[in-house]
């Protein structure tokens, strides 16, 4: 057994991306490229989180990078918050700075009410979402 904090414990494989849950305890989304999000996926991929979070709060890592295909109400609809044992803390990858920007301004507007941080860096939004780990323990 290795001590590798990435190693996956379980991987759900969905229509619109994958969601695993990490050795290090935060739940890892990634988008599926090419694919149109429906609103159906959206239920889905909230259910997914809370099977692999189970009774415990985590923090979730959203890998929103490359191309990401909605059709409408997608985008405002993971936009609102989880009602059932949602994440601790969320942070969302994106490609660049002028996006980090702009999706900090939409998130001061968001119904989510959770800590919440855009990177352009994996390491550096895993450092920061393992710091509520420790906080919650």
């Amino acid at each position: 057994m290795t001590d590798d904090p990435a190693r996956p414990i379980k991987t759900l494989e969905l229509r619109a991306g994958d969601v695993w849950l990490r050795a290090d305890g935060i739940v890892y989304h990634r988008n599926r490229p090419g694919v149109r999000h429906t609103l159906a996926d959206v239920q889905i991929h909230f259910a997914s989180f809370v099977e692999l979070a189970g009774d415990v709060r985590r923090p979730l890592l959203v890998d929103a990078r490359g191309e990401f295909l909605t059709e409408p109400g997608v985008r405002e609809a993971y936009g609102k918050p989880l009602q059932e044992r949602g994440p601790l803390a969320l942070a969302i990858l994106i490609d660049s700075g002028y996006g980090r920007t702009f999706g900090n301004i939409a998130l001061a507007f968001s119904a989510q009410r959770l800590p919440t941080r855009l990177f352009t860096e994996e390491e550096a939004a895993l450092a920061w979402l393992r710091k509520f780990i420790r906080l919650s323990r």
